[in-house]
């Protein structure tokens, strides 16, 4: 994931990398917080539950991202 995404940051446009930032970011913690709690670690309040809240809340960001790209590639017309 990391390769990828210092990859990605090469060659994004600017318009495109602050919403990939803040997607990644969200993508990472939840992996962060999951991570934990396999590992028999979790920090105060975490559990697959929470885990999941927040997975789901990151498909705004994903979808965002998504139509972002598409409008940079031409391939959707702007919101």
């Amino acid at each position: 994931m990391r390769e990828k995404w210092a990859g990605a940051q090469l060659i994004l446009p600017d318009t495109l990398l602050h919403n990939a930032a803040e997607t990644n970011g969200v993508l990472w913690k939840i992996y962060e917080t999951v991570y934990r709690i396999e590992h028999g670690a979790p920090e105060d309040g975490e559990s697959l539950e929470s885990a999941h809240a927040r997975l789901m809340e990151a498909k705004r960001l994903l979808f965002d991202l998504r139509e972002a790209m598409r409008r940079d590639l031409g391939v959707s017309s702007p919101a």
